[in-house]
């Protein structure tokens, strides 16, 4: 993922996307491209928290 998000921003959008498929009314074309793009955006919050998690065990071994 090249954009520049936040985590906080990636989950919203993410929260947004659930939002609009709970919409019965989504075409599936679009549907397809929904999930994709929260894959994505799920993969990007996933890599951020190992990063996160990396650097808080470092803190805490170093004290």
């Amino acid at each position: 993922m090249e954009e520049k998000l936040t985590y906080n921003q990636a989950i919203a959008e993410v929260e947004a996307i659930v939002r609009q498929m709970q919409d019965s009314t989504v075409d599936v074309d679009k549907l397809a491209s929904m999930v994709a793009r929260a894959t994505e955006l799920i993969a990007y919050c996933n890599e951020k928290l190992k990063k996160a998690q990396v650097e808080v065990e470092k803190a805490v071994n170093n004290n």
